[in-house]
């Protein structure tokens, strides 16, 4: 998963997000795989791969992303957690960006109960 992740870097760097999004969803599958879905490394491919959506304007598909990885972050690390807050803060972002903005406000209040 390394090595993708390396080539997905520098396919970035060079502007070919589409392969970027190709290596992305391999390295995902790779690592439903072998460390489950809920390993932290999982986790952290989900949400690269769902910003990386959201780079190309696939806000649908981010948020697809996204909710998988909160959902597995709940279980994993528990509701209260930073990378929780963090992806649900995303989550909001995506929302917003595309243009469901009555969801974006309810996954903000749901961060702003938590940070209290």
């Amino acid at each position: 998963m390394g090595a993708l992740a390396n080539l997905a870097n520098s396919c970035l760097v060079s502007g070919e997000i589409e392969k970027v999004i190709e290596l992305g969803e391999k390295a995902l599958t790779i690592a439903e795989i072998t460390l489950g879905e809920t390993n932290p490394e999982t986790l952290k491919i989900t949400m690269n791969l769902a910003q990386q959506f959201g780079q190309l304007g696939n806000f649908s598909k981010g948020i697809e992303l996204v909710k998988k990885a909160i959902a597995g972050m709940e279980r994993f690390l528990g509701k209260d957690d930073p990378m929780t807050c963090m992806a649900v803060e995303n989550l909001a972002v995506f929302y917003c960006k595309g243009g469901e903005r009555d969801k974006s406000d309810c996954a903000e209040r749901r961060v702003s109960v938590l940070e209290q």
